[in-house]
């Protein structure tokens, strides 16, 4: 087993375990990205237990799907957040591992490869799907009022909802834990205001 502890192994799990935390809140129906997330970061987790990744580096990795999420929810900076994204995930994964020189220590063929796919994925397909969930409701933004979704981050002032499969930005006057069910009440200053649900049949 100790031949499946090496560094371009872990390099790619932890790399595909971003990706697909970014598809599971690009379809947040399915549940198999989820699956895979968690597989993928409890592999990830048991190769960095027996090898010693940068902690910057990981942490860069850690945090860089967070400008993606942001981005999901408004359209003004989205390229320049996605952008963000794929730099902090280039960044993050390049120096996951250095040799003593301080140099990448993954394989530069897999780097590159690797790179090119998640750039692609990040800055052509999933930007797409992001415009095609703005542009089903952007034509009339008040067809979310009275529609019951999901707060998919805590609420406090402002954050995300899921509504109907879609990511918005939304804020509430009262603090709103994340996984509460939310109520639509208006559109307002391109963001949706919300409240609470008690009870999903509820008010």
């Amino acid at each position: 087993m100790e031949f499946l502890i090496n560094q371009n192994l872990a390099y790619v799990l932890s790399v595909t375990a971003v990706m697909l935390a970014i598809t599971s809140f690009l379809f947040p129906r399915s549940i198999l990205p989820k699956i895979g997330t968690a597989l993928f970061v409890g592999a990830a987790g048991f190769e960095f237990s027996r090898l010693q990744p940068n902690a910057w580096a990981l942490l860069i990795l850690v945090l860089s799907p967070f400008p993606y999420f942001v981005a999901a929810g408004q359209a003004a900076q989205r390229r320049q957040l996605l952008i963000i994204t794929v730099a902090m995930l280039f960044f993050g994964s390049v120096f996951l591992f250095v040799d003593e020189n301080g140099s990448p220590a993954i394989h530069m063929g897999l780097l590159f490869v690797v790179t090119i796919f998640c750039s692609y994925f990040i800055l052509v397909v999933t930007e797409a799907k992001l415009k095609a969930r703005g542009s089903h409701r952007g034509i009339n933004p008040d067809s979310y009022i009275g529609l019951v979704g999901k707060a998919i981050t805590d609420i406090d002032d402002v954050g995300l909802v899921e509504i109907e499969g879609e990511t918005c930005s939304a804020r509430s006057d009262q603090p709103i834990p994340v996984g509460s069910p939310v109520r639509v009440l208006k559109y307002e200053g391109r963001m949706l205001v919300v409240k609470k649900v008690e009870k999903l049949t509820g008010k």
